[in-house]
């Protein structure tokens, strides 16, 4: 599974993403096998 990037706002990071901090409202944007996606993001949420 990979991260493309993140949408913030208006603004996509693309760059650096791995130090990136993941803030509220941040749209993740993944590309990889799908039903590894779906897992991911069925756990529960903190």
């Amino acid at each position: 599974m990979n991260l493309l990037f993140i949408q913030r706002g208006e603004m996509n990071v693309r760059k650096d993403l791995r130090e990136e901090m993941i803030q509220g409202g941040d749209k993740l944007y993944l590309y990889g096998d799908k039903n590894e996606i779906d897992k991911l993001t069925k756990k529960k949420r903190i």
